[in-house]
């Protein structure tokens, strides 16, 4: 709707204004897209002011990159798709979600270790019964990355010393470019934010 919109029609210049801009009637193209524009911007401010999506929101809709999956599915399978979205959402039936619900739920300790509560925060990145599965996690995002840095970019070290660092830290993954005497460190981190 033109309320939704932001828009307003001016019947004697024949304009159509939309947030505060006047498009003419020969740009249909650029009228859909602004309109779309407005629409859009009005469900992002909603998704981030809801209580349980944190700043994690704000990321995902900064850069078309961070939310690429939603639009074009790539490396996505459906189911995956389908989980991504719910989890998203903490609409997945773990036990304080199933209390939170209604349902009557006496413990809601991880049904797994028993030493914390089953939120979805703990299932995915903190359970120790699940630790090789975040490694797993951890290493198809880091192979993925290593797979997409061309060749000319320089040479890759994975999990090694970066050649001259007196530390001895061993990143993820190092872009050693010699001939520009520079490096890249890349070092892949699975964060979570804490459930509100």
């Amino acid at each position: 709707s033109l309320q939704t919109c932001k828009a307003s029609i001016g019947l004697a210049s024949s304009l159509l204004t939309i947030a505060g801009t006047d498009y003419g009637p020969l740009n249909k193209g650029v009228i859909c897209r602004a309109m779309r524009a407005v629409v859009q911007e009005g469900h992002f401010t909603r998704w981030k002011r809801a209580k349980d999506q944190g700043r994690a929101a704000e990321c995902v809709g900064a850069h078309p990159a961070s939310n690429h999956w939603i639009w074009g599915g790539k490396y996505t399978s459906f189911s995956e798709y389908r989980f991504a979205h719910k989890a998203r959402l903490n609409l997945l039936p773990t036990r304080t979600v199933r209390r939170r619900s209604g349902e009557v739920i006496r413990d809601v300790s991880c049904p797994k270790c028993h030493l914390e509560q089953e939120t979805l925060a703990h299932v995915i990145n903190h359970c120790p019964p699940h630790v090789g599965l975040m490694r797993a996690r951890h290493n198809n995002i880091l192979h993925r990355l290593a797979r997409a840095i061309p060749a000319w970019k320089g040479a890759q070290l994975r999990e090694q010393v970066v050649p001259g660092d007196t530390m001895a830290l061993r990143p993820d993954l190092v872009v050693l470019n010699r001939e520009k005497a520079k490096a890249f460190v890349i070092d892949v981190a699975v964060p979570f934010e804490g459930e509100v």
